[in-house]
């Protein structure tokens, strides 16, 4: 709160400045108590005066406002000695000065007793509004207050006035009436100006209070929207395409990809301006999914310039779920609209067709719920790696519904697919405006070497490689390189091999009996499976990651495969 505590000073000081010893103890010994101490005695020995009787009582509104005040400051600080024991003073002081001028006192009481009737409650304006936030309402109560120090004296110069000759009427002179109506008129002014700070105050809690409604109508309808539209991509899938996204990346090295960036079929697809479709196909074990997430990645680099909106999904063989068209279709979509508020049109489409999923849609309605979803953005990015991996039956069904959608938009779409095969005749109905890559040995020899190196070195720091000859890491190397011919994967098993073997002279009988590709590889793991019952174990593991509805995590595989049809518990 800001009060001119100078003012209240100099007030003190100046009606202190011509006081008697007397007067001064008066006014320092003045409490709310000892008030009326010298008119109580003026009372006493007149108790048939009913004048002195009701200008005593004229006094008490003064005095219960003026312990309103007090109380007021003292809620909201410790100062309030500071200010209202002057006041208690200078009332004493004038009440005993004037106790022997018999009509002096009645009227300097009733004039009193008006100006506590007029003066406003700072207690009152206190408990409605908030001295911290109004302090303009506070200081227009203060200087109220601290006028009454101003009053007194006035009060005391006529007073003295009066003392000094006696045979003078000071009551009935015209100037001493004024005086009596001036200070009544001053305090009208006080209580107006205090007034209209209340109002101001009530004017900014009224609109603060509409603010704060309106805030809270806005959280409420963001809250409302924000589960509306949690709902909707729910609906649509449960698939996290960003986490199986983020989940690729760790296991991508530097640069992987740069190879394909560089190609002029690339470069001519990216530069496009009207819908195109991009398939990049090769082996088994190439790395194509580790690719796709480097073309996500590229993507989104330049997507705020290129006004291109994103949206990708992984096809796993080891995720039934990612394999379905519907599925498919609804991930896509969902990537789309996690970025936007889903558009009313969207909206209705998606709870008409799913009816707050109580039912099962067929592709062509989810097909056409992704391409409401894509009329949303000016260029859409389409990203869908191991396409191939699809059902046989429902293949053609994804192809034609991609097929749809790259040529059935004003808006341009960039279609990019990595799979086995090349698969663009079932998608472009354009040759023209389609491209391919072959993922080939030499296309990725780079990337195999760099993944090799960083891989060899990575196990050996870590200590799941341990070799005593650091000649034979450079062997290593070199041996997976020239067997790799492009599969990532196959590098990736050997690796797991070779950190089993227990000594250099292992690792060495190991990189010459290198598997010569991933049909081979998979021989040998199966073929360790030794024992009537280590085999039996194993083929019920694998009835269990076939059937499953999704990935199994290693300790439900386990618990699965420790019950048999036979177990009652």
């Amino acid at each position: 709160m800001s009060i001119d505590r100078d003012a209240w000073t100099i007030a003190k000081e100046r009606y202190l400045s011509d006081l008697e010893p007397a007067d001064r103890l008066l006014f320092h010994e003045a409490t709310i108590e000892n008030l009326y101490y010298d008119t109580s005695v003026t009372n006493a020995t007149d108790r048939k005066s009913s004048k002195i009787h009701r200008a005593i009582e004229a006094v008490q509104p003064l005095v219960d406002k003026i312990e309103s005040y007090g109380k007021a400051m003292d809620t909201f600080t410790n100062i309030s000695p500071t200010f209202v024991a002057p006041i208690w003073g200078s009332i004493r002081v004038e009440l005993v000065m004037a106790k022997g001028l018999g009509r002096i006192f009645e009227k300097l009481t009733e004039c009193l007793g008006r100006i506590g009737d007029i003066l406003p409650r700072l207690l009152d304006y206190q408990r409605i509004f908030s001295t911290a936030k109004h302090p303009r309402l506070t200081e227009a109560v203060a200087r109220t207050y601290l006028d009454i120090i101003e009053l007194c004296m006035d009060f005391k110069s006529m007073i003295k006035g009066q003392q000094r000759n006696p045979l003078k009427r000071v009551v009935h002179s015209p100037s001493m009436e004024h005086k009596f109506k001036d200070a009544e008129a001053r305090f009208r002014a006080h209580r107006k100006a205090v007034e209209k700070e209340a109002e101001t105050c009530h004017m900014i809690e009224a609109a603060e209070a509409r603010a704060l409604v309106l805030r809270d109508r806005q959280l409420q309808e963001m809250n409302n929207k924000a589960q509306t539209k949690l709902k909707v991509l729910k609906l649509l899938s449960n698939i996290n395409s960003q986490q199986k996204h983020q989940k690729v990346r760790k296991i991508r090295h530097a640069d992987t990809g740069n190879w394909l960036f560089a190609t002029q079929e690339y470069r001519s697809w990216m530069d496009s301006k009207s819908s195109t479709a991009f398939c990049c196909y090769g082996i088994p074990g190439c790395g194509k999914t580790v690719l796709a997430s480097s073309v996500i990645d590229s993507l989104v680099a330049t997507a705020e310039s290129r006004s291109l909106a994103i949206t990708y999904h992984y096809c796993d063989y080891a995720d039934k779920r990612t394999l379905d068209p519907i599925t498919i279709l609804g991930a896509l979509a969902r990537n789309l609209l996690e970025s936007i508020d889903i558009p009313e049109p969207v909206l209705e489409l998606v709870f008409e067709i799913y009816r707050e999923g109580e039912r099962i849609p067929e592709s062509k309605e989810v097909l056409e719920i992704f391409s409401r979803t894509i009329d949303s953005f000016d260029h859409v990015a389409i990203v869908v790696d191991g396409i191939d991996e699809v059902n046989e039956e429902d293949r053609q069904g994804v192809y034609d519904a991609l097929k749809v959608l790259v040529g059935g938009h004003t808006a341009p779409i960039k279609l990019f697919m990595s799979c086995r095969e090349n698969i663009l005749a079932a998608i472009s109905t354009k040759p023209a405006s389609s491209f391919r890559v072959q993922i080939s040995e030499a296309t990725t020899s780079t990337d195999i070497q760099g993944y090799v190196r960083n891989e060899v070195s990575s196990l050996i720091r870590n200590g799941d490689l341990v070799i005593r000859k650091s000649i034979l890491e450079k062997a290593i190397v070199e041996a997976l390189i020239a067997g790799a011919k492009g599969m990532f994967l196959w590098v990736k098993f050997q690796l797991d091999e070779l950190c089993t073997a227990e000594s250099d002279d292992a690792i060495m009988y190991t990189l010459q009996h290198l598997p010569k590709d991933l049909s081979e590889t998979y021989d040998r793991l199966l073929g360790r499976i030794v024992g009537v019952q280590r085999q039996e174990l194993v083929k019920r593991m694998f009835r269990w990651i076939i059937c499953a509805r999704r990935p199994l995590v290693v300790d439900e595989l386990c618990e699965g495969i420790a019950f048999t049809i036979d177990d009652t518990r």
